[in-house]
């Protein structure tokens, strides 16, 4: 399996914005380890740091589930500053802090806190009801696109390379990964503009 291997599917497959439609995470996917929960909300509340809402951080919550068997899921924002994030992703960063999956689990924390500070649940609750257009696939997209830019935004402000972005959006369309709610081909341009970089670097 290649470095990305099973992170890079779920980072791919993976984010959700959970709207009226979507069930609620259960309770027996659910899982408790102060350590992991602690290394994630650390990280979590770094991102948040250099955020419009860092002065609200403190009303963010975590939770860790396997979301990954449960839904294929690397992440979910949920609204109200409700994350969720895959037990799998934070366990395999949390042992491996240096790795690429600790890469890959940042990235995903970035992108559900851009989610957030967005408020794509609240505008996908309100478009269920009066703009259904803006749930379908474009309008999806569009959100996962906001949130790729508002989280390489706050990857920079933090001072990291911004190379990891472009890199992993190569990994996943060299791996077939690309649909019209995560579009890969789109997001991999809208990094390589942002992190100024061209195809051939």
């Amino acid at each position: 399996m290649k470095a990305w291997g099973l992170a890079g599917a779920l980072l791919w497959s993976g984010c959700g914005v959970f709207i009226p439609y979507h069930p609620p995470v259960p309770h027996e996917v659910l899982v408790e380890d102060a350590a992991v929960e602690a290394y994630a909300v650390s990280l979590m509340q770094t991102i948040l740091a250099v955020t419009p809402h860092a002065h609200v951080a403190d009303g963010y919550r975590l939770h860790l589930a396997r979301l990954g068997p449960w839904r294929e899921l690397a992440g979910a924002a949920a609204g109200g500053g409700i994350i969720y994030l895959d037990y799998g992703l934070a366990r395999a960063a949390f042992d491996h802090p240096r790795s690429v999956a600790a890469t890959n689990f940042a990235m995903v924390v970035a992108h559900e806190v851009a989610h957030e500070v967005a408020g794509h649940v609240g505008r996908a609750i309100f478009a269920a009801r009066y703009a259904p257009s803006w749930n379908d696939a474009p309008g999806r997209a569009a959100r996962e696109l906001e949130a790729d830019r508002l989280a390489i935004g706050y990857w920079g402000a933090l001072g990291w390379e911004c190379g990891v972005w472009i890199r992993r959006f190569e990994a996943d369309l060299r791996a077939g990964r690309n649909s019209v709610h995560h579009p890969t081909d789109q997001r991999l341009s809208q990094a390589r503009a942002l992190c100024g970089r061209g195809r051939d670097d």
